[in-house]
């Protein structure tokens, strides 16, 4: 872990480089005055008293980079004269720079891995729904096939009901002609039973009139005999 003075470190070098990198600052030499250092610098400055304390601050943190060789120049209680980065300055702007970009390489690595991770996450999602897909065209084609042969038995029933229905109301007419005839029939029978009672009394009346007239004869003939004196 970079520790806070580090940074601020580097932030100081990093300064330095940029002013003298500027083609607009090669012949001059970086002096200033605490005040300006604090200003050129970019710490805190709204107050006197915050003034003061950055120059503190600056001063700290540049008297050990002046004195390993990383910032050359004159320190002064209340200025900075020829201020400008050292060899080592340069090596170590040059190696945080390096290990920046080794942090931010890492940083994309892992990027990419995650990357990598989603996309084969999405992959096996689409694959998951590409499956689901399959299996609901499926469904859907069964329940067609489903839906038709429901399609061809709902005809076939209707045919069958309408087939009951014509054979229904053809027996219902049967059995309205059977009754009729039915009726007819009891009529006639009727009829042809009088009929029948009629000749039978009337043959019974002709039997009984020929008997008495037997009768008459057989007495007639008695008395004729009897009167004749055959007997």
């Amino acid at each position: 872990m970079i520790s806070a003075s580090s940074t601020f470190d580097a932030q100081i070098l990093d300064r330095l480089i940029d002013w003298h990198d500027a083609p607009a600052n090669a012949p001059r030499r970086l002096d200033l005055t605490w005040q300006d250092a604090v200003a050129f610098f970019g710490l805190p400055s709204d107050t006197p008293e915050a003034t003061e304390a950055s120059w503190d601050r600056l001063y700290a943190a540049l008297e050990p980079m002046v004195a390993d060789g990383r910032v050359l120049g004159d320190l002064y209680v209340n200025r900075l004269r020829d201020l400008r980065p050292g060899y080592r300055g340069l090596r170590a702007r040059d190696g945080d720079t390096a290990a920046r970009l080794e942090a931010d390489r890492a940083a994309l690595d892992a990027a990419r891995a995650a990357l990598d991770a989603d996309r084969a996450a999405l992959d096996a999602d689409r694959a998951r729904l590409d499956r689901m897909d399959a299996q609901l065209a499926a469904r859907t084609e069964a329940a067609a096939r489903d839906a038709e042969l429901l399609t061809v038995r709902a005809e076939k029933l209707a045919a069958g009901e309408a087939e009951i229905a014509e054979r229904d109301a053809a027996l219902h007419d049967r059995a309205a002609a059977l009754d009729r005839e039915t009726i007819a029939a009891r009529r006639e029978t009727a009829r042809q039973q009088a009929r029948a009672e009629a000749d039978m009394a009337a043959a019974r009346q002709w039997r009984m009139a020929g008997v008495g007239m037997v009768v008459l004869a057989i007495i007639a003939g008695i008395v004729g005999a009897v009167t004749q004196g055959w007997i």
